[in-house]
């Protein structure tokens, strides 16, 4: 997934008018998780900590109360942001971390027990393959992807920005896919780089684990065994990749 950042478009002040109204610019964190990551983010753009008021808010009504202007900005994972507060209708600006000198690998797991991989690997694999099966409907047949999730969820539908909600959500997601490119295209979707696996440990034990935590085996915690080979051509990934051209837009994507 993609870490942001997001501000109120319309509401932005410059670090003078801050200074005026006597208080600090305030970031709304869904968990206090989120601040061991905004905090190595803010000191890497030489921001003063200090100057800076966080807050942690449950992260139900976190997106809405940057929607209602009550917070400066907020934190979160751009799938369960873009979708919420752009079907809303404010327009807001989001702040990729990767864009801002903190680069999180985002490699969804699925996870089992040793006892079913070993008594049932057939099982794990089939699973696995088919979840990466539908990835791949989603990232080449978008559109039919979409009516599926609202078919399923008719529910949804009764609201007035489902189609909005579904699609920026969606949309969102195949771009979290997309912009790990180069391990998806040699190896196929689901395998994990375990350099980024490791790096990212790293980075977890520096900023909130406590201070002498044991670094983990990761070679008995993750493989790529079991993923298949789910790929896409190159045709496929090019269409893929022009069709979420305006999300990048949307969370700020530099060229």
């Amino acid at each position: 997934m993609s870490p942001t950042s997001t501000c109120p478009r319309r509401r932005r002040r410059p670090r003078a008018a801050w200074a005026r109204r006597n208080c600090p610019p305030t970031i709304l964190l869904g968990s206090a998780a989120w601040q061991s990551i905004t905090d190595p983010l803010l000191a890497a753009q030489g921001v003063d900590i200090k100057k800076v008021q966080l807050l942690n808010m449950d992260a139900r009504v976190r997106n809405q109360a940057l929607v209602e202007g009550k917070v400066d900005a907020i934190t979160g994972l751009a799938s369960s942001m873009l979708g919420a507060i752009g079907a809303s209708g404010k327009e807001v600006s989001f702040m990729l971390y990767s864009e801002y000198g903190v680069v999180l690998y985002g490699n969804v797991a699925v996870t089992v027990t040793p006892k079913l991989l070993d008594q049932n690997a057939d099982l794990c694999r089939a699973i696995t393959e088919g979840l990466l099966a539908g990835l791949k409907f989603t990232l080449t047949r978008p559109s039919e992807a979409q009516d599926l999730f609202l078919n399923a969820v008719p529910e949804l539908k009764m609201t007035s920005t489902a189609h909005e909600f579904a699609r920026l959500g969606m949309g969102v997601q195949r771009f979290s896919v997309l912009a790990g490119g180069a391990d998806a295209k040699a190896h196929g979707l689901g395998w994990a780089n375990h350099d980024k696996l490791d790096a990212m440990t790293d980075f977890v034990l520096r900023y909130q684990a406590e201070q002498g935590a044991k670094k983990p085996d990761l070679a008995m915690m993750f493989s790529n065994r079991l993923i298949g080979n789910i790929k896409l051509s190159e045709g496929e990934w090019s269409a893929a990749e022009k069709e979420t051209t305006w999300v990048a837009q949307k969370l700020g994507k530099s060229a």
